[in-house]
């Protein structure tokens, strides 16, 4: 085996042999991504300057994340969620750069250097939706934009709810058709109002309310009610014995 001494490397390295390494070899010390919302945070991509995409994909809903890029160009673009604005801040090592509210921004990253995309989340674009039905009294469920759901009973408003689609699925009634479910997008600064209209047959529905009910410990009312009438019966056949006089030979079967 052949031996190479070091200055033999000395004169390789300043012959431009050890100059063959490509630039995008050389790294930023550090990238974070980090998110500040009160919320959910949004999907986001890291654009590299060698083409590779860092994405979210196996930390959805992380709220900070380090990365280690190849020096150059990187762009950080966020899709914020349904009614939220973002802004994002770009520092180098502890040093603000640039300020935007926008959705992608980029930075000029250098070897030896650590920066930080910081994403600030504002929910300002709101509405207000108001559920009615026919027949009224009708139990409805709500899906938002950003997965949250809500529970009411018509009529309902919903006050101050974040722009984006929402989903209204309504309960059936006794003697009343099973009604669609309402899919609706709700602009900033807009009074959606959504009208449900159960087609219902009188009489079969009267009848529905007139059947005994469940409680929630998942006792039914006309049991309730018929084990009452037994023990008024019971005190009642009770109260005839004791005032039956002796002898007489009634007999009274509780």
């Amino acid at each position: 085996m052949k031996f190479i001494s070091p200055l033999s490397l000395a004169g390789l390295a300043l012959s431009g042999v050890m100059f063959c390494t490509p630039l995008s070899a050389f790294a930023a010390d550090s990238v974070t991504i980090e998110h500040n919302s009160p919320g959910k945070i949004g999907r986001w991509v890291l654009y590299y300057p060698n083409g590779i995409l860092k994405d979210d994909d196996i930390n959805v809903n992380k709220k900070k994340q380090t990365v280690h890029p190849p020096a150059g160009e990187l762009t950080l673009s966020v899709d914020p969620p349904s009614g939220s604005t973002v802004t994002i801040s770009i520092y180098k090592d502890d040093e603000l750069v640039k300020k935007q509210q926008i959705q992608q921004l980029s930075v000029t990253s250098e070897e030896g250097h650590s920066y930080r995309f910081y994403v600030q989340y504002a929910f300002t674009k709101q509405g207000t939706i108001g559920v009615t039905s026919s027949p009224s009294g009708v139990l409805i469920r709500m899906k938002g934009p950003n997965g949250k759901r809500f529970l009411g009973r018509t009529p309902k408003t919903f006050e101050r709810m974040y722009a984006g689609r929402y989903t209204i699925t309504a309960n059936t009634m006794p003697g009343c058709a099973s009604p669609r479910p309402y899919t609706k997008e709700l602009k900033d600064g807009e009074r959606l109002v959504v009208h449900i209209d159960l087609p219902c047959d009188l009489e079969k529905r009267k009848m529905g309310e007139d059947k005994p009910l469940i409680s929630r410990r998942g006792l039914k009312q006309g049991i309730d009610d018929s084990a009452a009438e037994r023990a008024d019966k019971r005190k009642e056949a009770q109260d005839l014995m004791k005032k039956a006089p002796a002898g007489s030979g009634t007999t009274v079967t509780p």
